[in-house]
C-alpha cells in the first residue's frame, strides 16, 4: 500500500472512486468570508456526531439484553467522555472567542468555564452548562486523564471505581453545546 491508496487532496472528476473517500472537512469547499466560523462549528457538531456513535455502541456492547451488564477490557467510556469533553471545551472557546474577540487557548475546563461566565455572567445560571464543566472536571480537570492511563510521574490516574450515566452526560453534553453555539445568533 502507498500513501495515495489512503490519502488524497483532489480527484480527477466526480468518478465512482469518491465513494471510496470520505472527506475530511466540507468546510474547505465554503466562501473564505464564512469558512471560519462554520469550520468551529463544523468540528464541534462532529465530536458531538461521534459522541452519539460512540454512545449507541457503549450501549449496546454493555448491555446487550434487559438487565444484563457487561465490562469490557476494551471500554469505550473513556473515549466517549474523551469526546464529550472535548466538544465542551471547543465549544466553550467559540463562545468565548466570539464574545472576547481573543483567541483562547488551554485545556482546563474549569478556567475556561470562568473566562465564560466572567465575559457572559448570565451564563452561570445554565445549570446544565455547570453541571457538565463539574463532572467532566471532577473525572479529567487537566485534559490529559482521558487520554493516558498515567501522569508524568508515572502514578495511574483512575484508581478508584467511577460510574457515570453515559445517556444523561450525552443529553446535558448536546444541550449545552448547542446552547452555547445558538447563543451567538440570537444575541
Amino acid at each position: 500500500m502507498k500513501k495515495e491508496d489512503v490519502i488524497k487532496h483532489q480527484f480527477n472528476g466526480l468518478t465512482s472512486e469518491i465513494s471510496d473517500w470520505e472527506c475530511l472537512t466540507p468546510t474547505v469547499f465554503l466562501k473564505q468570508d464564512v469558512k471560519e466560523e462554520a469550520s468551529e462549528k463544523e468540528i464541534i457538531f462532529a465530536y458531538l456526531r461521534a459522541a452519539e456513535i460512540l454512545h449507541s455502541g457503549l450501549k449496546n456492547d454493555n448491555n446487550p439484553s434487559y438487565h444484563l451488564k457487561i465490562i469490557h477490557s476494551n471500554q469505550v467510556c473513556m473515549p466517549f467522555l474523551y469526546i464529550c469533553r472535548h466538544a465542551l471545551e471547543l465549544s466553550i472557546k467559540y463562545r468565548l472567542r466570539l464574545e472576547t474577540q481573543e483567541s483562547i487557548t488551554g485545556h482546563k475546563l474549569q478556567e475556561l468555564y470562568n473566562k465564560l461566565t466572567n465575559a457572559v455572567p448570565k451564563l452561570k445560571r445554565n445549570n446544565d452548562l455547570s453541571l457538565l464543566v463539574e463532572v467532566l472536571n471532577e473525572i479529567d480537570d487537566d485534559g490529559c486523564k482521558l487520554r493516558y492511563t498515567k501522569d508524568k510521574n508515572n502514578h495511574i490516574y483512575h484508581e478508584k471505581p467511577t460510574f457515570i450515566q453515559t445517556t444523561k452526560i450525552l443529553a446535558l453534553e448536546k444541550n449545552v453545546c448547542n446552547y452555547l453555539i445558538e447563543l451567538v445568533h440570537n444575541k
